[in-house]
């Protein structure tokens, strides 16, 4: 499309067509009222759903049973990376319509119609199953399945990983085989947080770490500002580019569950590996860092490393907050990580490492800091990528400048919609953002501990007799 921008969130629908069971193409757009597209980080799929208003009977002349595919081609100016200049950015994709949800009537004998799509890898997924054996790297194996099985067009963005896996696959779907290689693979960097995703861009198989070193996409600011009015309620085309920047609604959803934490292993977890051939056994164990890592967004904890107790212990030191025990043998070298590109050793004991690190770290994305926002329709947006957020104090919010310093800073796009709505031509992209860590540090104090209560409580017996004092 010809970037002529009037408004933020301004988009084209270029192609939007639907091909029956009979090859019949036909154009939708026309009819169709709203479409969502979905994105998220922890599902192997991307979805959308359209919103249509029949009044040509397209139903049942086509007819549409929940069995076609659907062309789509949306285009939108967004801005670059520097945000100096304004891009052509589009959602150009095939879905398979798998569900007709919702049909209702309407006024002039039409009715309301709901598909639900889904990317065509999906259905393969679901249909295939795999029965052999590899060996060869985690990466190597995961580019196959992809290319082999699901055999996708899309493109496979694949992180390389080191060591070699020996495997027989019994009889499993691509993705839960894929799934099961990302709790095992070693990045280069000897970091084993992988994740499986799909986005508008392609097939990711990626590190935490190789999300979190990512270009930030774009930063947006909380709070409002006076807009010129150009008519049509849109703002004047000089406040373009900070309407892109502003987010229209935004609120933190999660923070920091300390319960959840503790019982989901991520501030402190062990794992015991027996030898049953050797009677013997060794466990490894895994605390929180305060300091950040390579493995984390920002430079420092979303929690203060103060002391909690009299025992001078921090938050971290209880590893037996959550244990896993595992069979295996201790001087056997781990089938995933057996001879690497190298022709180096891989210690064997390296996999409760990284099961108990991966745990972890996805506990920091789930029930760490999180926040709802909603900007102005934006396609250079995707899941795995990262934006700058500011949110405004209080006090900045009634006139000033300032911005909250643990919750502002990096995230990481964790879930997405792209909703494009016919009535006003507008869209907006709604985002579930996460992290792991935030840019300042909270200090440590030593008289945080648990406060002495008023009173201490005692025992009592209780027996026919009554209480008695133990």
């Amino acid at each position: 499309m010809a970037i002529n921008l009037q408004y933020a969130g301004e988009f084209e629908v270029s192609s939007l067509k639907i091909i029956s069971t009979k090859g019949v193409e036909a154009d939708i757009s026309k009819t169709v009222m709203e479409i969502n597209v979905f994105e998220n980080l922890f599902s192997s799929s991307m979805s959308a759903s359209i919103l249509l208003a029949d009044t040509n009977d397209l139903a049942s002349k086509l007819p549409i049973i929940g069995q076609e595919f659907v062309k789509m081609k949306i285009q939108m100016p967004s801005l670059n990376k520097s945000g100096s200049n304004f891009i052509s950015t589009q959602i150009d994709l095939i879905f398979c319509l798998y569900k007709i949800g919702f049909r209702s009537e309407i006024r002039n004998g039409g009715q309301m119609m709901e598909l639900h799509l889904v990317t065509p890898e999906t259905l393969k997924n679901h249909r295939t199953r795999i029965s052999q054996s590899y060996t060869d790297s985690i990466d190597n194996i995961v580019d196959s399945v992809l290319k082999d099985y699901i055999q996708t067009n899309r493109d496979r963005l694949v992180e390389k990983t080191i060591g070699i896996k020996k495997i027989v696959v019994p009889n499993m779907h691509p993705y839960d085989l894929i799934k099961m290689l990302a709790r095992e693979a070693i990045s280069d960097n000897d970091l084993g947080t992988f994740i499986f995703f799909e986005n508008k861009e392609g097939l990711h198989f990626k590190s935490l770490k190789n999300l979190y070193n990512s270009t930030v996409i774009e930063s947006f600011e909380g709070g409002s500002f006076r807009m010129t009015p150009l008519g049509n309620g849109h703002p004047a085309a000089s406040d373009v580019e900070m309407e892109y920047k502003r987010a229209l609604t935004y609120g933190i959803s999660g923070q920091n569950d300390m319960l959840a934490n503790i019982k989901s292993g991520m501030l402190g977890s062990s794992m015991t590996t027996y030898d049953s051939f050797r009677k013997s056994y060794y466990t490894h164990t895994y605390a929180h860092s305060f300091k950040g890592d390579d493995e984390q967004l920002e430079s420092h904890s979303i929690y203060s490393p103060s002391l909690i107790d009299k025992e001078n212990n921090q938050i971290n030191e209880f590893p037996l907050s959550r244990i896993h025990l595992q069979s295996g043998d201790e001087n056997q070298i781990n089938t995933f990580q057996g001879t690497t590109v190298e022709d180096t050793i891989t210690d064997g004991r390296k996999l409760p490492e990284t099961f108990l690190r991966r745990q972890a770290k996805f506990s920091e994305l789930t029930t760490g800091t999180t926040m709802n926002i909603s900007v102005n329709g934006n396609l250079t947006l995707s899941v795995g990528g990262i934006v700058e957020f500011n949110l405004p104090t209080t006090k900045a919010a009634a006139g000033g400048k300032e911005v909250d310093p643990h919750h502002s800073g990096k995230y990481l796009i964790t879930s997405l919609r792209h909703a494009f709505a016919m009535t006003g031509k507008k869209s907006e992209t709604t985002m579930l953002l996460s992290r792991d860590s935030q840019p300042a540090e909270y200090l440590n104090f030593d008289n945080a501990t648990e406060p002495e209560p008023t009173s201490k409580g005692r025992g009592y017996q209780l027996s026919n007799s009554g209480f008695t004092f133990r």
